[in-house]
């Protein structure tokens, strides 16, 4: 590590020295796949709690028009 004022960072030399295991190519794709699922998952996720939080402002509206309303 090098740098100064609490900024260290690898050398890249390091980098250039240094051989970086991957995974064989098969098992980069499984990943990719897995991976790619995820994401679709988590856009899924994303869209149902916009929808949620749009249909819960909704019914908060409503539910105070009402009460006031009745006032």
């Amino acid at each position: 590590m090098k740098g100064v004022s609490g900024q260290q960072r690898v050398p890249t030399e390091y980098f250039y020295n240094t051989l970086i295991p991957i995974p064989p190519f098969q098992e980069q794709l499984r990943i990719v796949k897995k991976l790619e699922k995820l994401m679709h998952l988590s856009d899924i996720l994303e869209e149902s709690i916009k929808q949620s939080t749009s249909f819960n402002e909704n019914l908060l509206k409503q539910v105070l028009r009402e009460a006031l309303q009745n006032h």
